[in-house]
């Protein structure tokens, strides 16, 4: 009975206990844990990968939210979004410093060399999906919010480009069953779209 009553103060109500505890944890970790790239260059694959698996729960999370609207802890998982994202991204950035250090190259000879931009190899989308993803990083806290004010929602919808940016990279990688999770991803989005506006019509 007990544990009953914790599970569905948890799941369907939502009621994390120590949230706000949880999300400084989750911030912390996000923006220490990059910093392992220096240790061991080498594993820089294995933070891409964690850094997309964050990202694809990033993209899922708010349209599960509007169609399992019942299920609170979804709602509630929404708002650490900001700090999961914060996480992707700094992985991805940690991916390519670790590829910077294997490759015993500076940041400025990959940046500016036209070679590494042919938008025909998986390099190009890499440094884009890099370069898209800084607005949103440096625009992740509450001074971006105050100061951009009407623009600071459109430059974290950038999301959405890295997203597709990243799953271009890892296509032309190889691994072209990311086609599967692109779609998984679309597809809810569209479902939930779907639902809110059929909400609001009979509202």
């Amino acid at each position: 009975m007990f544990v009953r009553d914790i599970l569905n103060k948890i799941i369907i109500k939502g009621q994390i206990p120590y949230l706000m505890a949880l999300k400084r944890l989750i911030f912390w970790i996000a923006i220490l844990s990059p910093f392992l790239i220096f240790i061991d260059p080498y594993q820089f694959k294995e933070f891409s990968k964690i850094g997309w698996n964050i990202l694809v729960g990033v993209m899922l999370i708010r349209p599960l939210a509007d169609i399992f609207s019942k299920i609170g802890i979804l709602r509630t998982l929404v708002a650490l979004r900001k700090e999961f994202g914060i996480g992707a991204a700094l992985l991805f950035i940690a991916h390519f410093v670790g590829f910077i250090l294997l490759n015993n190259v500076s940041v400025f000879d990959v940046v500016l060399d036209a070679r590494y931009w042919n938008f025909k190899m998986y390099i190009a989308w890499g440094l884009l999906g890099i370069t898209v993803s800084l607005p949103i990083l440096l625009t992740s806290n509450k001074f971006a919010i105050i100061h951009l004010k009407k623009w600071w929602k459109p430059i974290q919808k950038l999301s959405y480009l890295l997203f597709i940016v990243g799953g271009i990279h890892i296509f032309l990688i190889g691994k072209k069953d990311v086609v599967y999770t692109l779609l998984f991803v679309a597809i809810i989005w569209l479902i939930a779209k779907i639902k809110v506006i059929y909400a609001r019509a009979t509202t």
